[in-house]
């Protein structure tokens, strides 16, 4: 899975770990040893870090480039995060 993006309207009914938990049993079934992922906002950090993806890099992005990365409200870094499959 490239993206996840559940419209508003939406949210709630747990789609985006339904998903997520089926693209990774999939990637099981394939031999696939391992998942990553990168959160781009806080509530998306939340969610995977539930489904037990471990940090293994942040990105603030005051400090990575201050001219297009600006005006995010609360979302002020990237994670990226991995997990055991």
């Amino acid at each position: 899975m490239l993206f996840l993006s559940i419209d508003d309207k939406y949210r709630g009914f747990n789609l985006g770990k339904q998903l997520m938990d089926l693209s990774m049993e999939l990637a099981k079934s394939y031999g696939i040893k391992g998942a990553y992922t990168e959160a781009t906002s806080i509530y998306s950090a939340k969610e995977v870090i539930k489904m037990g993806f471990q940090e293994y890099n942040k990105i603030i992005y005051a400090e990575y480039d201050k001219k297009r990365l600006t005006n995010l409200g609360v979302h002020d870094h990237c994670l990226f995060l991995a997990k055991s499959l």
